[in-house]
């Protein structure tokens, strides 16, 4: 059996993380590992879990360097909604920042990107 259950965001600071993925996005927190500064949540009706973690020293000089340099960076996740424009409107009205407003793409989609707190990007996709 193959399966994706899970994608791994780094960020520079977990409690303020947890916090916006919570208000901003509606994530649901399913587990928190306090150890590790890691937590899972779910945002929306998604079937794939997000792990947000902050990069630990104890992980090894090789891990912990590898997870910094992935903060910040284009997370390759793409969230689907029924009104982009909608969905747009109210991320932006709580303060989340667009690098790119809903646009109309060649391939029949309108495509929003916006960034966490981090910098680590997600793009919105409507259907027409």
């Amino acid at each position: 059996m193959l399966k994706i259950v899970a994608i791994e965001i780094m960020v520079s600071n977990l409690d303020k993380a947890k916090k916006w993925y919570k208000d901003y996005l509606g994530a649901k927190i399913t587990e928190e590992y306090k150890e590790w500064k890691c937590v899972d949540l779910f945002v929306g009706e998604s079937k794939v879990e997000l792990d947000i973690g902050e990069p630990l020293e104890n992980w090894g000089e090789d891990e912990f360097r590898k997870a910094k340099s992935r903060i910040g960076s284009s997370t390759g996740i793409i969230i689907q909604v029924d009104d982009i424009e909608k969905m747009h409107r109210n991320l932006q009205s709580k303060g989340i920042r667009f690098t790119q407003p809903p646009t109309r793409k060649p391939w029949g989609e309108i495509v929003a990107t916006f960034v966490d707190l981090d910098g680590n990007e997600y793009k919105l996709v409507q259907e027409i």
